[in-house]
């Protein structure tokens, strides 16, 4: 079971302070919930990249159940327990590993949707000075530059682990494919448990400090723990009152798994980031930046020309670019964004370097992301995750209107998004791949294409009610010759995927929100 790190602490001292607050002042306990039903079509090509067994299309429905409790206690102290099931699972039902066999599961396997607890910590105002905030316990841990949208560095709950970065899960893979795509398997893993201090408000002051410090993932015996400790510094700059400085410092470590070797054993990096948002040079423009730069070591299980162990370092950066248009003196509001991005890939090893016989740097861009702009190469639920390694430019346009079916108006948001896509260090492939499903056509290394695509994504909301939310989706990828130069070229007659084009994807989404 995940987030056991910190659990029993937290929730004996929930209790302690519970039991201890609860003799003095009633508390005043909430409930409430969300329920979240996606539905998805994929087409074969989708699935069958995932895992190399699937060549066929699927509907699948991965519910997400959550219930908040919340206890309002004396002395400004409130504990908060969430409930929620895991709907990701990576084996099959004789338990052997299959990535993309995405069922609803619980944590011993099988089919049945079993409650966790997602969330477990107390929260103190007012600690020890007026401005100061504590938390402690299992906790999402989110840090974003704009407000709500997916976090670019850090989402920790809604993130793979940092160190299990390895973003190309297929199954049936041929190893130089290594730090592309993901099949979302290892999502869910990771939850943060420990302090978070915040000093300041952004909503009622010019700044806030958030320093936190605590483990993002803990395997129990293994020891195989990723350590945190971060500090992000926001900051009103002078004008609009959106206008947003944040600079970040994070280090994370992993410096020991009970003598097994591992990808992160002897972790040891730093990220530092900052990031602007800022309104006002033209009326209703919003600019922002954010640019990510990565440091240290990896691992320390490298090895260089001699075949000698040696640190991998850590060498990588990210940055997203963009301006946000909104028309409002038009009935409709419409808006338009334009953004560049940039997370870095490769590596020195034999996956992208010919002749090489070492690996000891990474440019692989890892993170705690949550960015699910795209319903087929980002999202990590039913589409490939795409993580690192990938250059980008989007463009997105919307309007808000309504709809009128017999009743009141119901408000509709309507957009449109298109962004092409390319690798930005293209892995080396040749036809030596696992059942004849990976070649270039000869014997010989080479790059394979770096053109991920261009994909259009049109997706509309409607607020049925205040409580209830619709949404239906329709995710097209085209031109992905990259996926086309790893899968089926020159493959055995026999092969019933020989003809399938596998630069092109089609993903189908609707859904529904309750929240209660």
């Amino acid at each position: 079971m995940k987030k056991l790190g910190l659990l029993g602490l937290s929730i004996m001292l929930v209790g302690l302070v519970a039991g201890s607050s609860l003799a003095e002042v009633p508390a005043s306990f909430s409930l409430s919930g969300d329920i979240e039903l996606p539905t998805a079509y994929r087409s074969k090509e989708i699935n069958s990249f995932h895992n190399a067994a699937l060549s066929h299309s699927d509907t699948v429905l991965l519910p997400l159940i959550t219930i908040n409790t919340k206890w309002e206690l004396a002395e400004k102290v409130t504990a908060i327990v969430q409930f929620e099931n895991r709907r990701l699972a990576a084996t099959t039902d004789a338990g052997v590993a299959v990535a993309g066999s995405f069922r609803n599961v619980d944590f011993g396997g099988g089919d049945n949707i079993s409650p966790a607890i997602e969330q477990a910590y107390i929260r103190v105002g007012e600690f020890f000075s007026p401005k100061l905030t504590m938390s402690y316990g299992i906790q999402d841990l989110k840090l974003t530059l704009r407000e709500g949208e997916g976090a670019f560095f850090m989402d920790v709950s809604e993130a793979q682990s940092f160190s299990v970065w390895v973003p190309f899960d297929l199954g049936a893979v041929d190893t130089s494919m290594t730090g592309v795509l993901d099949a979302a398997t290892t999502r869910s893993v990771a939850e943060f448990s420990g302090f978070v201090f915040n000093y300041g408000s952004l909503k009622d002051d010019h700044y806030q400090v958030d320093f936190v410090y605590g483990v993002t993932r803990q395997t129990g015996a293994l020891r195989a723990n990723d350590n945190l400790v971060g500090v992000n510094v926001g900051y009103k700059l002078p004008g609009d009152d959106k206008n947003i400085l944040k600079v970040l410092v994070a280090q994370l470590n992993n410096p020991d798994t009970n003598g097994a070797a591992a990808l992160n054993t002897g972790m040891s990096a730093m990220t530092i980031g900052f990031g602007v948002d800022y309104f006002g040079a033209v009326p209703n423009l919003e600019l922002y930046f954010e640019y990510y730069n990565q440091t240290g070591t990896l691992s320390n299980v490298g090895f260089d020309a001699n075949g000698l162990t040696k640190d991998v370092d850590q060498a990588a950066s990210a940055y997203r670019l963009g301006g946000r248009y909104d028309f409002v003196d038009m009935s409709v509001k419409p808006y338009v964004d334009l953004s560049m991005w940039n997370v870095s890939g490769g590596d020195d090893s034999a996956s992208y370097t010919v002749g090489s016989a070492k690996y000891t740097e990474n440019n692989h861009f890892i993170s705690y992301e949550n960015s699910q702009s795209t319903l087929i190469l980002e999202d990590s639920l039913y589409g490939l995750d795409l993580d690192s390694n990938y250059n980008a430019i989007k463009i997105e346009a919307g309007i808000k209107t309504s709809l009128k079916l017999g009743g009141n108006p119901m408000p509709l948001n309507v957009k449109m998004l298109i962004g092409q896509f390319t690798l930005d260090n293209a892995p080396l492939t040749n036809s030596a791949g696992p059942d004849g499903k990976f070649f270039t056509g000869d014997d010989v290394l080479k790059a394979a294409d770096d053109a991920l695509g261009m994909e259009i994504d049109i997706t509309a909301t409607l607020k049925y009610s205040d409580n209830v939310n619709f949404m239906l989706g329709l995710g097209m990828l085209t031109g992905g010759d990259f996926f086309g130069s790893i899968y089926f070229k020159d493959a055995t007659p026999t092969d019933p995927n020989a003809t399938e084009n596998f630069d092109s994807m089609t993903l189908l989404m609707f859904g529904a929100n309750v929240k209660f």
